[in-house]
């Protein structure tokens, strides 16, 4: 489409769970011109879900019609047949019976309504036809059983973006292999995990990214563990986790509100916004028409020259209000404005979900170099502001590192036992003056050893359940990088409270011969309790459910009684068969569920 290039009655504008809105509407005279002032709307991409499968990625009607969805779309995210008939087979009880365990924090290693949305919740209405929400809105679709935790576009899952477990358990089910970039419903193999959680609790996580899976069948695992990264393999529009809680057998919405009276699933529970807001947005020379639009990837970098003659500003978001008006705004680098559209409608429904874009030619661009800025406003309320480098031809100042992060830990307070979460907290839509896809350097350190260093898309990630100890000095750092670059991070220390519980072996090991351990940091009169086992692992304890000992299938070496000091000494005399073997050995005291370190033996 070109400059004056008209608009034929009948082309679609956009399209919202297969039908052409257009028809609905008088169609406005200003599609049949370009408007004043230099600029042209191009078009409009929708995602729907009042009363339609939100999961369906509406396709891009650039100025042509789509054939309408197939109605086998309205199969997307059931569960494997495999996973229904095996929780049919746990049902005890009456429907929705729910178990009194709370998850800790989302399975997700992302920030909720920052580089995470929410794109569906459990249908809570009972009979076909109609569909509610927790919230009593339509936030989900016919029959959807779980809760979908969606990324923005592929560029975040390439890169990477954790999946942890909420909640101990053992993985009882698994399949991997499945392609992992749909954007359609056609009842595609898909990616997922079983868990049993315990209790009669299972959960399912689903649409996985192809060969992520980190545990095996028959595992089990602590809260905080990473299981895998979120895809969209399966029956899936784009990058999400379909996460479906069960509690014997029969599903439940974990949230809590005025629709959903029981106790909420959640320990601290994050409502889900309803307000208009932006998830992405970008400024660039590129047209977006050529990108395919969100789940693909975007074009980005923020600078334009002189030759270029115009820019692209395309955003993508969320509670599109019915028939919403903006304007766009462009100020000169002196924070003077150059120019500003007039309020114009999108002529749209109610959309959950949006994309749009905007080819803009302000008058100044090809004169006046400097930082720019534009803005979109929405309804009279400014809902971005995007900063951009416009420069003489071949003068762009190349790749700029990413803005700071702020780094939250969760809790504020840990206490042992506690999955730690370390949120980076940095602008939506800022948070890299080239508007590149900015990773997450996270690094873990106790008592100054590295005990997780990981590179992810995901603006959150977590130490699991077990792994930090009484006494032990913990710190977390982040640091921004796009792809070329490191910008500024940030970090944070904290003590866990509780005395140390320290394993040492005193003099050498040798099969056959009397060998010792000193346990030193417990409480006087604490009865200390020494296991082994072959390798390294985790398995829960049968008390102080909290913490896990980081053994694989752990034996009983002895109990012992601390004496006055808090010191235990155990002594013991190795069989010979025991030569040549590694053992791996691990101490812990019911008194304030305290673990020790772990130790690594060879036998020669």
């Amino acid at each position: 489409m070109i400059e004056g290039h008209g608009v034929a009655s009948g082309m679609s504008f956009y399209k919202v769970d297969g039908m052409r809105f257009p028809s609905l509407l008088p169609r406005p005279p200003w599609l049949n011109r370009v408007l004043p002032h230099g600029w042209l709307l191009l078009g409009l991409w929708a995602f729907e879900t009042a009363g339609v499968a939100q999961d369906r990625v509406i396709q891009e009607v650039h100025w042509r019609s789509l054939k309408p969805a197939s109605p086998g779309h309205q199969a997307a995210c059931r569960l494997p047949l495999e996973v229904v008939e095996f929780l049919q087979q746990q049902r005890q009880g009456g429907f929705g019976r729910r178990l009194p365990y709370s998850f800790d924090f989302p399975p997700v290693g992302a920030v909720l309504h920052q580089d995470m949305q929410m794109w569906n919740l459990v249908d809570l209405w009972p009979w076909k036809g109609e569909t509610l929400d927790y919230q009593c809105g339509h936030l989900t679709y016919d029959g959807h059983d779980g809760l979908d935790w969606a990324l923005r576009t592929f560029d975040e899952q390439d890169r990477g973006v954790p999946i942890f477990a909420p909640m101990g358990g053992r993985v009882y089910l698994k399949a991997d292999g499945a392609y992992d970039k749909n954007t359609t419903w056609e009842g595609q193999a898909t990616n997922y995990l079983l868990i049993d959680h315990g209790g009669g609790r299972w959960c399912y996580y689903g649409h996985l990214k192809r060969h992520s899976l980190k545990v095996e069948e028959g595992e089990w695992i602590p809260a905080g563990y990473p299981i895998a990264e979120i895809g969209s393999s399966g029956s899936s529009g784009g990058p999400h986790l379909h996460f479906s809680t069960y509690d014997k057998g029969f599903r439940i919405e974990p949230f809590a509100g005025e629709c959903q009276p029981h106790a909420s699933a959640w320990r601290d529970q994050q409502d889900i916004s309803r307000e208009l807001r932006l998830y992405e947005g970008a400024v660039t020379a590129q047209n977006p028409e050529m990108h395919g639009g969100p789940p693909w990837p975007m074009p980005r970098g923020g600078q334009i020259e002189f030759r270029d003659g115009s820019f692209y500003l395309w955003v993508f978001g969320s509670q599109l209000p019915a028939f919403s008006r903006w304007q766009v705004k462009c100020f000169l680098p002196d924070g003077s404005l150059d120019w500003a559209s007039h309020q114009n409608p999108f002529f749209n429904p109610r959309l959950s979900y949006f994309f749009a874009y905007w080819n803009l030619r302000p008058p100044s661009l090809q004169q006046v170099a400097g930082t720019w800025t534009v803005e979109l406003w929405i309804e009279n309320q400014q809902v971005g502001s995007f900063p951009f480098e416009v420069s003489a031809d071949g003068g762009s100042p190349g790749n700029r590192p990413p803005h700071s992060m702020q780094l939250q830990l969760e809790p504020a307070v840990p206490e042992v036992g506690d999955v730690l979460r370390a949120n980076a907290l940095a602008s939506v839509l800022l948070d890299d003056p080239d508007y590149d896809v900015v990773q997450c350097h996270f690094r873990w350190w106790l008592d100054g050893e590295l005990v997780r260093d990981v590179l992810q898309a995901g603006q959150s990630d977590q130490l699991h359940a077990g792994l930090a100890r009484s006494g032990q000095e913990l710190k977390v750092e982040v640091r921004p990088f796009d792809g070329s670059e490191y910008g500024p991070g940030d970090s944070l220390q904290t003590t866990l409270p509780g005395s140390r519980l320290e394993l040492e072996l005193l003099g050498q090991a040798q099969a056959g011969q009397p060998i010792q351990f000193q346990i030193r940091g417990a409480e006087a009169g604490a009865s200390v309790d020494l296991y082994w086992a072959d390798g390294p692992g985790f398995a829960p304890l049968p008390v102080c459910r909290q913490i896990q000992l980081w053994l694989h299938r752990p034996l009983l070496f002895r109990s012992q009684i601390a004496n006055a000091l808090g010191e235990t000494l155990f002594q013991e005399t190795l069989p010979a068969a025991f030569s040549g073997r590694i053992l791996w050995l691990q101490a812990w005291s019911d008194t304030g569920c305290a673990l020790s370190n772990r130790l690594r033996l060879g036998i020669p």
